[in-house]
């Protein structure tokens, strides 16, 4: 349990204020960093980046359907500096965009830019989100069931009865510690397993941060995932498993884990329970924006988890802004970035669906 006093007055003014600290920090950042254009060059020029993504943030933050955020967009027009709301099937068709994948990595870059140099240690993990789409599925049984079960022709009808269940999109992330904001996310297909993208994250945090410690839970637990974080002159807090070994087989970053995990238990928990702040981020990010996705194809989907991860991070930054006493304006209009690495990014599945 914590024992820091929190500040009820400062508390309960960032938290009243927060939908205005979001719009604020939205349009600071789109009128400051410059975006690649949405122009293909064939036909009519379509809407500025700029508005394209103000419409998309929106319509997460309200959690509303594309036509049900049109009318929010309507009362909003003047504040927001739109000519005219795009009509719900151009934001439709917006999501899905690839290039939409790329303006939001270039964004969630720029927001950690006043959080550089607070950030040091690093928590990963994943978690899921429902979909409106369902796959499809046989049932497999043992020989000792069919045996059991050959007695009518309806019992074996029964055997080779299709199946259906809910598909799910995941979202992977790595936050920092200090202000719980998402310094790097991951969306992929529900299949995917957490420590195939843990490289990836790896060298998206590098980029930007100073590693010095790295929490995560069993699922990453490899002598590889350890020997990425002590690349980056980092020390991993991997929960361990039963049957862990304490065989470094070339990975010394694996032993001196082990080593500390046995002989000074209490040292190794003070750290890696740091890792729970991750579990609070995926609460708030749930119940602010919603725990599903509305997207009917996989790219659209993918792209909702990242909005989502864009708009979380406008608000916390809003709030860690007001705690810590940060001028955000300061930051974006004195940065500069020679080299734009992208702090976000989907994988799509090779054969898609949607």
């Amino acid at each position: 349990m914590s024992t820091t006093k929190r500040n009820w007055f400062e508390y309960n003014k960032a938290k009243t204020c927060r939908f205005q600290i979001f719009v604020s920090l939205l349009l600071l950042i789109l009128d400051t960093v410059p975006l690649p254009s949405l122009y293909k060059g064939k036909g009519r020029k379509p809407y500025s980046t700029r508005d394209i993504v103000i419409c998309l943030c929106f319509k997460i933050y309200y959690k509303t359907s594309y036509r049900d955020i049109i009318g929010e967009l309507n009362n909003h027009k003047k504040e927001l500096g739109l000519k005219k709301a795009p009509h719900f099937n151009t934001l439709r068709k917006y999501m899905v965009e690839s290039r939409m994948t790329v303006i939001l990595g270039i964004l969630l870059l720029f927001l950690l830019q006043p959080i550089a140099a607070l950030e040091t240690t690093f928590a990963s993990d994943a978690t899921g989100f429902g979909t409106s789409r369902k796959s499809e599925y046989f049932s497999v049984v043992t020989k000792s069931q069919t045996k059991k079960d050959a007695g009518t022709k309806k019992e074996k009808k029964k055997l080779l009865q299709k199946k259906k269940k809910k598909d799910f999109v995941k979202l992977h992330v790595t936050i920092g510690t200090v202000t719980q904001m998402v310094v790097c996310a991951v969306s992929t297909i529900g299949k995917k397993h957490e420590s195939t993208k843990f490289e990836t994250m790896v060298s998206m945090v590098a980029t930007v941060f100073s590693i010095k410690e790295w929490l995560s839970d069993a699922g990453y637990l490899s002598r590889k995932a350890c020997n990425l974080v002590s690349k980056q002159h980092g020390i991993p807090y991997f929960w361990l498993k039963s049957n862990s070994t304490s065989k470094s087989r070339g990975s010394y970053a694996w032993s001196d884990m082990m080593i500390m995990f046995k002989k000074n238990l209490d040292f190794f928990k003070k750290h890696y329970h740091q890792r729970s702040k991750v579990e609070s981020v995926f609460s708030v990010i749930k119940n602010y924006f919603g725990n599903t996705v509305f997207s009917r194809k996989i790219e659209g989907q993918l792209n909702e988890l990242l909005v989502k991860v864009l708009d979380y991070n406008l608000c916390r930054l809003g709030e860690v802004a007001f705690y810590m006493k940060i001028d955000i304006d300061s930051y974006f209009l004195c940065c500069e970035i020679e080299e734009v690495t992208l702090m976000s990014t989907c994988v799509l599945p090779q054969t898609s669906h949607g």
